[in-house]
């Protein structure tokens, strides 16, 4: 519980107002200190955790959410950053429980429905998933990420024609949105109502939309030479168990050493078999 005296209480808004500008480390410190000082407040937890997961720092954020949720099992702002936290290393499993303790607390939280039905997708639930995003739509009918993400289930689901429509509500509802438009695309592979032109028109509206504006160089300073090394590198969130692994795995383990010099630049969080054994074909950064 948080003090009511007001050196804290000017503590609490100033570290409140460092996170709302992105000052996360300046923020985190006061956070600590009011930690320090009170180790009973919840809400100082609650937001130090928040930090730490958003600074990556998954461990230290589990760590600071369990216990302002042990202090407060009604703090919903805990609950479910603990189990956005979970998702994010991997647990959806364990993620679940939490989201379904926050749930009981409210049970109509858009947010929480929506990371509801993203951990039951991340465990291939598909129908439960679908079931969460349209709790989630029904509250708000106009949630772009949450059409985005039923259009997904739905795609997954071999309901293509489905998909494709609410990958267009979404896009409706949110023009900004490169990864749904991207998705869409995938889904008109998968259609029989769409020509090869259009599908082709679709990816030239995907560029207009989103890469005006983009640099283009045209001079580089790397070495010319022909007979050194070719360097390669791969960027890619998918260097795990996924389709685009599968794909790329036999290109890394085929390319000829003593020409190519071969590097993978990996957004990742969780690490799986398939990362440990493709890492040994390209080095990771």
């Amino acid at each position: 519980m948080a003090e009511n005296n007001p050196v804290t209480v000017a503590k609490h808004k100033r570290a409140w107002s460092l996170y709302q500008t992105n000052k996360l480390y300046e923020a985190k410190k006061i956070y600590r200190q009011i930690c320090k000082k009170n180790r009973r407040d919840d809400g100082a937890w609650s937001m130090l955790g928040i930090i730490e997961g958003q600074l990556g720092n998954y461990k230290k954020a589990e760590s600071c959410l369990q216990y302002a949720n042990s202090l407060n099992p009604n703090n919903l702002d805990a609950l479910i950053n603990l189990g956005l936290v979970l998702y994010n290393r991997g647990q959806a499993e364990q993620a679940l429980l939490s989201f379904r303790k926050a749930l009981t607390l409210h049970p109509d939280h858009v947010s929480t429905l929506v990371l509801t039905g993203n951990a039951y997708a991340s465990l291939d639930e598909l129908t439960k998933a679908a079931t969460y995003y349209q709790r989630a739509l029904k509250q708000d009918p106009a949630q772009a990420a949450c059409l985005g993400n039923l259009a997904n289930v739905l795609a997954y689901q071999g309901r293509t024609a489905e998909a494709i429509e609410k990958f267009h509500q979404s896009l409706q509802s949110n023009p900004y949105q490169p990864a749904v438009y991207s998705n869409l695309l995938l889904a008109l592979h998968y259609s029989t109502g769409y020509a090869p032109e259009q599908i082709f028109q679709e990816h030239l509206a995907w560029a207009s939309r989103y890469t005006p504006g983009l640099p283009v160089k045209t001079t580089y300073v790397n070495d010319p030479l022909p007979d050194r090394k070719l360097r390669i590198g791969y960027v890619t969130s998918h260097l795990r168990g996924h389709s685009v692994a599968y794909f790329l795995e036999p290109i890394l383990a085929h390319h000829d050493r003593t020409l190519f010099e071969i590097y993978s630049y990996v957004d990742l969080i969780a690490r799986d078999s398939t990362t440990e054994r493709l890492s040994q074909l390209a080095g990771m950064v």
